[in-house]
């Protein structure tokens, strides 16, 4: 986390494109926390990981524009340039499914979360929630642009979006690992 600023000044600008090796790398990153959690639920059978896993595919599917960086039209000064949403291919059922989906996650993460477990064993890890607003902040300070150029600013919101999602992988563990002690 240290490392973020100083890496933007160094990093090839390239790095922090849409649909660049940052960016593959968080989907990844998404991508198995999704079939982890996938594969906690099938063994242990409990919704909170199959809700943690449709968040996972949420953050997944956003990370690839919701498929529109398989649509690249051009190369701009700041790197691929995609089809816009309302352009592509079935954009209105795409977006309903998102809101469905989005829904059905946030029910999920209301009944499935075992709040009782958490509240009662105190297993909000405060370490890693002050670790994860940091990671956003700097996701949004990159984002607006305001303190780095277009470039750099598109390496720290990269970089930090790595870095959150690297987080919300270890906390899905750590709440598998800790939420289980029962179960074992």
């Amino acid at each position: 986390m240290i490392l973020v600023l100083p890496l933007s000044f160094i990093l090839p600008t390239p790095l922090g494109w849409e649909n660049g090796p940052l960016e593959n790398s968080q989907v990844v990153i998404l991508l198995i926390a999704m079939l982890l959690n996938l594969y906690w639920f099938y063994k242990k059978k409990h919704l909170f990981q199959l809700t943690a896993s449709g968040a996972f595919l949420l953050l997944a599917g956003r990370e690839v524009n919701w498929g529109r960086c398989f649509f690249p039209i051009g190369m701009g000064p700041d790197g691929p340039i995609f089809i816009p949403m309302e352009q592509f291919p079935h954009h209105t059922m795409i977006n309903t499914v998102i809101g469905i989906m989005l829904v059905i996650v946030l029910i999920g993460v209301i009944f499935t979360t075992p709040w009782k477990k958490i509240i009662v064993r105190r297993l909000f890890p405060v370490k890693l929630f002050i670790f994860a607003c940091i990671c956003t902040i700097f996701s949004l300070i990159g984002d607006s642009s305001r303190l780095f150029s277009d470039a750099q600013g598109e390496l720290v919101e990269e970089q930090g979006e790595l870095l959150l999602y690297f987080l919300l992988l270890h906390v899905s563990v750590y709440y598998y690992y800790f939420l289980n002690i029962d179960d074992q």
